[in-house]
């Protein structure tokens, strides 16, 4: 079997025309070949009752031998059967062809003859010798033979017909013939048969004629066929070499390459079907895994341009501090407290790194149960409180102490808003603000996030706590919005404070935290107005349960 998805394709394409082609041309032979042969079994029944009249005054002496004779003679020209006349003792008294084979004087004793003469009417196809379809000429005497198993009427398989004609001259020839027996009657009483032969050779080579026609078309259209076969093949199988090729790339690294997709109106129903659907995926999937691989390029990039700059510093500081260049105490212990600091922070983003893959990679469970949100935000200003002082910025709880609980892990929910307001205090002015303010957002089960039930009624009205920290900054510009939410994005890249420089994939962490447990984050900000961070949470049950799921009944 072929390897290739095309050979293989086109192989089929001709085992089912071949198939489709040989089965009806087979079948119509059969019926040809069927309906001919039973319309020559009727027109000799036909022909056969017209002249049993005849035979009856014949076998009476009513008619002479030569009229009925040349009867025989006509209707064997006619209809191309032989044609016997026989009395009621099964012996032959008059054929069509009387100086062929010397039938008169045999004597017919097969079953069939006796169902005949006992008023039967009998239609028999079969397979004999024959010794009239040609004259007399020299060759080997002997008796009339049968081929076994196949008998025409008068005739017995195996058995030798006795009487004078017993030995006929000329050469035998196989022949199919259709072998029609009809009863002579005279006021009710079957004195003798009527016996009509007729070759099958002519139908047999009309039935090839036609066969032969049927087969010069069937050819053509099997050229045709598998002319739009090997098109179709080709067609089809195009979009799958193209994939196999620009995944052998993609394997080598390019995940530039694509697969060409059929131009509008190219077929019927091109860009709908199955491989035109298969290749859009695909090219899809090339877009996503060379993004994925564009992002893993830029987070090594910044990974280590990160880690280069306090590793850097820390041996630049430790250099100086031990070859003896630094000899003021008060210096050394600066060198000291930035090489301290400058570790603190390397730990912290290694930290932050590895909680942003744990979390991404869903190795990290949340522990949802109900939390007040108030506290949370009032631990996580208490602590931030010293730092914001230090930086001269004033913070506000605006949150209000009727919040219903949301299901939340606290620990996780806590790390948030840790980082949304120490994000805060780095992009705050000195005399700047940062408040923290919550709320009801309500929304309709069908209307709110794809983890909801389905279930859910159109009316149920389920809700979440928006939460959300405003400062008062410098605000962040418009084409920075979509990727603040990316790892290692900062909006001032020049901008560093000496104490709060930020890892760059604090907002990120965030991001997926919030989406673990199945609210949105958002931005919004105004060019010296400042910039609001939210997120949202569900409302927890009285029992514990999710507000946006019905509890269990049992």
């Amino acid at each position: 079997m072929p390897k290739s998805f095309f050979a293989r394709l086109l192989i089929t394409y001709i085992v089912v025309i071949v198939v489709a082609l040989a089965v009806p041309a087979i079948a119509l032979s059969r019926l040809i070949q069927g309906y001919f042969v039973t319309s020559k079994e009727r027109e000799l029944l036909s022909k056969g009752q017209e002249i049993v009249d005849i035979a009856s005054d014949f076998l009476e002496g009513k008619e002479n031998e030569a009229t009925t004779m040349r009867i025989l003679a006509a209707l064997d020209s006619f209809v191309n059967a032989r044609v016997w006349i026989i009395d009621k003792t099964g012996l032959i008294v008059a054929s069509s062809r009387p100086g062929r084979g010397r039938l008169h004087g045999m004597r017919l004793t097969t079953g069939e003859i006796q169902r005949i003469l006992a008023g039967e009417t009998v239609v028999r196809r079969a397979r004999f010798l024959s010794p009239w379809h040609m004259g007399p000429g020299p060759g080997p005497r002997g008796p009339m033979r049968t081929l076994p198993g196949e008998a025409p009427l008068g005739q017995s398989p195996g058995v030798e017909q006795q009487g004078p004609a017993a030995e006929q001259p000329g050469p035998r020839i196989e022949q199919q013939v259709i072998s029609v027996g009809i009863p002579i009657r005279r006021d009710s009483e079957v004195v003798g048969a009527l016996i009509l032969h007729s070759p099958v050779t002519g139908i047999i080579a009309t039935s090839n004629q036609l066969m032969r026609f049927i087969c010069y078309a069937g050819l053509l259209a099997l050229i045709v066929a598998l002319g739009l076969g090997y098109s179709i093949s080709r067609h089809v199988s195009r979009p799958i070499r193209q994939m196999s090729r620009a995944a052998a790339r993609m394997a080598r690294g390019d995940f530039n390459s694509r697969v060409e997709l059929p131009r509008a109106g190219e077929g019927k129903n091109a860009a709908e079907d199955e491989i035109s659907e298969l290749a859009r995926s695909f090219n899809h999937m090339a877009e996503e895994l060379g993004r994925i691989e564009e992002n893993r390029r830029e987070f090594v990039a910044n990974v280590s341009h990160e880690l280069r700059a306090p590793l850097t510093a820390i041996r630049g500081f430790a250099q100086a501090l031990t070859d003896g260049t630094v000899q003021d105490d008060e210096q050394r212990q600066r060198y000291l407290r930035l090489i301290r600091d400058e570790s603190i922070r390397t730990n912290r983003l290694l930290e932050d790194l590895l909680d942003l893959s744990r979390i991404e990679a869903g190795k990290v469970a949340m522990d949802l149960r109900p939390v007040n949100i108030k506290e949370v935000v009032e631990s996580v200003l208490e602590k931030q409180a010293l730092k914001a002082s230090r930086m001269g910025i004033s913070t506000v709880d605006d949150t209000p102490p009727d919040l219903p609980l949301v299901l939340a892990d606290g620990d996780r929910i806590e790390q948030v808003l840790s980082n949304l307001i120490d994000n805060a205090i780095r992009a705050t002015p000195s005399g700047g603000r940062i408040t923290v303010s919550a709320g009801i957002y309500p929304v309709r089960q069908r209307e709110a996030a794809p983890w909801l039930r389905e279930g859910a009624g159109k009316n149920d009205v389920t809700g979440f706590v928006r939460v959300s920290v405003r400062d008062t900054g410098h605000g962040i510009p418009p084409g920075d919005l979509p990727h603040v939410w990316d790892r290692f994005y900062k909006v001032d890249k020049a901008r560093s404070r000496e104490e709060g420089v930020g890892t760059g994939i604090g907002l990120s962490i965030v991001k997926r935290i919030v989406e673990a447990h199945g609210g949105e984050v958002g931005v919004s900000s105004e060019a010296g107005q400042g910039t609001e961070f939210w997120f949202t949470l569900r409302i927890a049950r009285r029992d514990g349960q999710d507000a946006c799921q019905p509890a269990d009944p049992h």
